[in-house]
């Protein structure tokens, strides 16, 4: 927060000027306001407003001296509105609808003489509103009209300007070490990690702590029912919410009421692979006795989705319910196969160094048939269930009492991956089950016409379980409790116990929620007051000793040709049979083992269990200056405390102490987010606005159980990282000294191997993130319900959370390489190009391996330029584009909740990882469209043929995500991973940097048909058809990143490094794809074309 102080004070003492932090609408609500005026635009004072909704609630204003009225507060939906004034006819407006989170302004025009009149006002005028132009809200016409697939609404976020949609990649698990679903992407606001988004639900965080995601997870099909929803509406704005902690963006979500007429709606969708496309990296490669085979698959995916509401009076004028219900069965089948279709051919180079190992072919075939053995069909599901009642007690026009509860069960036998073509064996792949439950109870009461008061109590629990099967009678089961070892072979082939699944709760957290507010409605000022408090209870327990983990890649050159050849080596030999000596390459003819390094995890803690609790109190004041401007700011004070240390560890903290601790956990007490907004309307058809302000964001709960367990203390947990060279004792071997596959450590590492082991430490002065926002847009009403506007946006993120290995001493000598490549390239990646990088030898102290330290040292800028047309309207056409430019950098290799063991390229200098963000999408592409013909003909028959039908198209591009040139081979040090300088951090390449390339453009279009029939005024029919993507546009998702292998040095004392491109793996003989080969399109909401057709009936 320090770097902030000064723009507090500033925006504090306007406040004390009469300036404001909350909206006249908070995160459930939204605001009506205009100005009374007659035939000759003169101003009507004394004008009484009567506002009644769908349930016959009515709220009360009267117009001011300058004929202003204003209702804040107010529940979505629809509004009947009367207005009357002495000396004028009635007006009456049938219909207004207020909007989640905006204001809608309406200017009524009143008559002289008794006359009444009728009007409907779908959308009003917008100027001078203070809505910022890149927020938005979706109405149940929206989410009923556009496609979707799946039900999972909340990614309609990403028809926003400011938010893209980020792959679910296959490698880009849960943090619980579960996959989301691949319909389900990250979204990212201005290029911000995910984990720092905020979900509210009816006012109340739905956020889950451990990860930053809606509760649930990404796993869930949909978090709830999506007929429940009234509203949704997303905040990427300067403006953020009254909760706090939304350093990226906000998602709110308002649930729907009973009404006063019984109303209800029951629906069926229905999804096969058979009329969808085949993904064209979906292939199965079997090693068929010696002729490998690969061939194209397209397996089986059926999803049936079903449910359906009803609501109504309970009580007439008192009491409303409403109930939705929600169920998906999925049956989807997955094809356990290597991902390189190469995999089972051996090149001539990999035949003869397994000659050389005395591995003959014989040999080689039966460990490639034991591989084969591991591949196949597995039998996957995708069960949902979710509930959501709401009551509505209604006493009189003042108060209104709202309870709901929310219930979701999820079931997926061998759900722990999604993709249909999985790289992992046929029983590597974990069940999933997700419980998630909350309760909310609501008062709201106006004490006067001017005063409302809110208050919310909260208590939700969200359980997610994870279990492996048991391992395959021909897997080797020497881990703990029977496990088999995990084993990685060249980024190709998986199989064994996942060392991520060890817990069997992941999380189960438990969260309660106070909150309350107050809102005076003045004449010229609406004054907002409150404060929200929530207490989080995260227990993740049971987690085992890890069953140990090989990695088998080709990590060097020079004739050893890694990956699958050092598998075959080490499957041949076992753990008992080997040699001692190296593992040889074509010229040697010594043997030790192979594997490249092997990982565990150690220590039986039952269950890591922690309290967290967050305070936000925010304050303001809303002045509407003049009809054209309005002045809005204010403040929020924000406050996480954090717990407190569980497994202190005194060695650690004597030895780096200054920097560091485990014994405590800092407090950031100085969290002030100022927020200052300015509206103007230059005319009655331009607006402008101006904001900034300043949001904070949390630490996520993966990352606090890291630093309470992970301190290498008794009764903690202990990470254990070693190579054929690591020296062991063989008392802590399954195998003894010589240790290779299949062994694994059945003691918790002590003596030599105890050095090897890993920590993790949190930074004395580590702060929470904290981010400035500034926004700048001009709106012009070209016409009626048609907008257009430019918003222009810049954010700046500091005291982002980063890591880094505080045990490596200081570089005493720099190392030199030289890049060996075909072609052309960029400087710094040329053939020839020399570059010098500090080289680190020795830890600080050996007592311990890696000691990860938590820092908060990350930042990061965003701009862009958003231009935007709007087009509404109740029929005919409605059209919303967006262009957005933007440009997102930091130096954040990781942006997971799960901290990684050490981000940077350097342990000192984290300049060298300034780089465009993993998040940034320079260019993307929004249109959305409704299109639904209405027929005034006199003939029944051209109105029965034409009305109706709705078409909505939505387009989507973007540019494709960045990524690197990586790097294999290098150093390491005790307990650490192999890279370029030895430091076990980064491994792209730092003469070009991170981040310098891209994947193509992503591209799509989905559509959605739909014939509604009229049965009578109240029921109807309605039938639809679904396409997404519909032109099959390929999207890849994943690329072959290993771009360099590091050589022995030449006569100079130069390392190469050498481009791995097609004719280098071939002539090195190596296990692996080229650089730069697309690998995946099946594991984003832009994959293949799928089809999906639905009925739905309301009354």
């Amino acid at each position: 927060m320090r770097p902030f102080r000064y723009h507090a004070v500033m925006l504090l003492s306007l406040i004390a000027l009469g300036a404001r932090a909350a909206c006249p609408q908070d995160a459930v609500t939204g605001a009506l306001s205009g100005v009374v005026h007659d035939a000759s635009g003169a101003v009507i004072v004394g004008a009484s407003l009567a506002l009644a909704d769908s349930s016959g609630t009515m709220r009360y204003a009267t117009s001011d001296r300058l004929g202003e009225f204003f209702l804040p507060a107010l529940p979505p939906g629809h509004y009947r509105i009367r207005i009357t004034a002495n000396g004028f006819g009635l007006l009456q407006i049938d219909r207004a609808d207020i909007a989640v989170g905006q204001a809608l302004r309406i200017d009524p025009e009143l008559t002289n003489g008794i006359v009444s009149e009728t009007v409907e006002v779908f959308y009003g005028k917008d100027l001078p509103g203070f809505d910022s132009p890149v927020d938005a809200s979706l109405s149940p016409a929206d989410l009923q009209l556009l496609p979707l697939d799946g039900r999972r609404f909340q990614q309609f976020a990403s028809l926003t300007p400011l938010v893209s949609s980020e792959d679910a990649t296959p490698d880009d698990a849960d943090v619980s070490g579960i996959a989301a679903d691949a319909d389900n992407a990250r979204l990212s606001f201005r290029g911000i990690a995910p984990s720092q988004n905020l979900y509210v639900l009816d006012g109340e965080d739905l956020t889950r702590a451990f990860d930053g995601e809606p509760r649930g997870g990404r796993v869930l099909p949909f978090t709830v029912p999506l007929d429940a929803v009234q509203e949704f509406q997303v905040r990427a704005s300067v403006t953020g919410t009254t909760l706090g902690r939304d350093a990226g963006g906000s998602v709110t979500t308002v649930t729907r009421r009973g009404e006063a007429d019984p109303h209800g709606s029951i629906f069926f969708l229905l999804r096969n692979s058979g009329t969808g496309a085949a993904n064209p990296f979906a292939v199965a490669t079997r090693y068929n006795g010696g002729q490998p085979t690969t061939t194209a698959v397209k397996p089986r995916d059926q999803r049936e989705q079903f449910g359906g509401s009803v609501g109504g009076p309970l009580l007439p004028r008192h009491l409303f319910g409403f109930v939705a219900a929600e169920g998906q069965r999925r049956s989807f089948p997955a094809i356990a196969s290597p991902s390189d279709p190469a995999f089972y051919s051996l090149s001539a180079v990999q035949t003869a160094l397994l000659a050389n190992r005395g591995v003959g072919a014989t040999a080689t075939a039966r460990a490639l048939t034991f591989l084969d053995s591991l591949t196949g069909t597995v039998p996957r599901h995708a069960d949902e269930f979710a509930l959501l009642p709401r009551l509505d007690w209604q006493q009189g026009s003042r108060s209104t009492l709202t309870a709901h509860f929310s219930h979701v069960r999820f079931r997926s036998p061998s759900g722990q991956r999604s993709e249909p073509v999985l790289d992992r064996g046929r029983a590597s792949t974990g069940d999933v089950l997700i419980h998630t439950d909350s309760g909310l109870l609501r008062a709201t009461w106006a004490l006067s016409t001017r005063w409302l008061m809110e208050a919310h109590a909260a208590y939700s629990r969200d359980a997610s379980f994870a279990q492996l099967p048991p391992p395959l009678a021909a897997e080797p089961r020497t881990g703990p409790g029977d496990a088999a070892p995990q084993i990685s072979i060249a980024d190709a082939f998986t199989f064994g116990s996942s060392a991520a699944l060890g817990a069997r709760r992941l999380p189960d957290e438990r969260a309660t929620e106070f909150a309350a507010h107050s809102t005076f409605n003045g004449r010229a000022q609406t004054i907002t007051l409150g404060a929200n408090i929530k207490d989080v209870d995260e227990r993740i327990g049971a987690r085992e000793a890890s069953s140990g983990a090989y990695d088998y890649t080709s990590g060097v050159t020079n004739g050893r040709a890694g990956g699958l050849v050092d598998f075959i080596t080490d499957y041949t030999y076992s753990a008992t049979s080997y040699p001692n000596g190296g593992c040889p390459s074509i010229y040697a003819a010594v043997h030790l083992f192979c594997f490249r390094s092997f990982t565990q995890t150690f220590g039986a803690v039952a269950e890591t269990r922690f309290h967290t609790a967050s305070l936000s109190v925010f304050a303001g004041d809303g002045w509407r200056v003049t009809p054209h401007l309005r002045i809005d700011a204010g403040v929020r004070y924000e406050y996480l405390r954090l717990p407190p240390a569980q497994h202190p560890n005194a060695a650690l903290d004597a030895a780096f102490g200054v920097a560091a601790t485990t014994s405590t956990m800092p407090s950031d007490t100085n969290d002030l987010a100022p927020h200052l907004g300015i509206a103007y309307a230059a005319s009655t058809r331009t607006m402008m606005r101006v904001s900034y302000g300043i949001h904070f964001g949390s630490l996520p709960g993966r990352t606090l159980q890291r630093l309470l367990e992970d301190t290498a203390q008794a009764g903690s947990q202990a990470s254990l990282r070693l190579t054929p060279r690591t020296i062991i004792d063989p008392a802590c071997a399954s195998a003894g000294t010589n240790f290779g596959y299949p062994a694994t450590f059945t003691c918790s590492p002590f003596g030599p191997l105890a050095s090897a082991g890993a920590a993790m430490m949190i930074s004395r002065t580590f702060q929470l993130p904290a981010i400035q926002r500034g926004e700048l847009s001009i709106t012009r009403e070209l016409a009626a319900r048609t907008t257009i506007s430019a918003t222009y946006v810049v954010s700046f993120s500091r005291q982002l959370p980063n890591t880094t290995d505080l045990n490596i001493a200081p570089s005493t000598a720099k190392i030199a390489f030289r890049i060996l490549r075909a072609g052309s390239a960029e400087p710094g990646a040329r053939n020839g190009d020399v570059f010098n990088v500090p080289r680190y030898t020795a830890r600080v102290t050996d007592a311990f391996g890696p000691v990860t330290a938590l820092l908060s040292n990350g930042n990061g800028s965003y701009n862009a330029l958003a231009l935007q047309f709007d087009r509404r309207a109740s029929a005919g056409v409605t059209l919303r584009a967006s262009w957005t430019y933007s440009k997102a950098l930091d130096n954040l290799r990781s942006t997971s909740a799960a901290p990684d063991e050490d981000a940077q390229f350097d342990p000192v200098q984290p300049l060298y990882d300034r780089a465009a963000s993993n998040f940034n999408h320079t260019h993307r592409v929004v249109s959305t469209a409704v299109w639904q013909p209405l027929l005034h003909a006199q003939s029944d028959i051209a109105r029965a043929v034409i009305n109706g039908w709705s078409l909505a198209p939505v387009f989507v591009a973007q540019s494709g995500r960045p990524y690197s040139y990586n790097l294999s081979g290098g150093t390491e040090l005790a307990g650490g991973r192999e890279t370029l300088n030895g430091s076990g951090g980064a491994t792209y390449l730092p003469s070009v940097g991170r981040n310098t390339l891209r994947l193509p453009w992503s591209a799509t279009v989905d559509l959605r048909l739909a014939r509604t029939l009229a049965a009578s005024d109240r029921t109807s029919l309605r039938l639809s058809a679904e396409a997404f993507n519909l032109l099959n546009h390929v999207n890849p998702t994943a690329v072959e990143q290993r771009a360099f292998l590091v050589g022995a040095a030449g006569a100079d004392g130069i390392l190469p490094l050498i481009f791995q491109d097609a004719g280098t793996i071939a002539s090195e003989g190596l296990t692996g794809k080229p650089f730069g080969t697309l690998t995946s399109s099946a594991a984003s909401p832009t994959r293949e074309r799928r089809l999906q057709f639905g009925l739905r009936y309301e009354w």
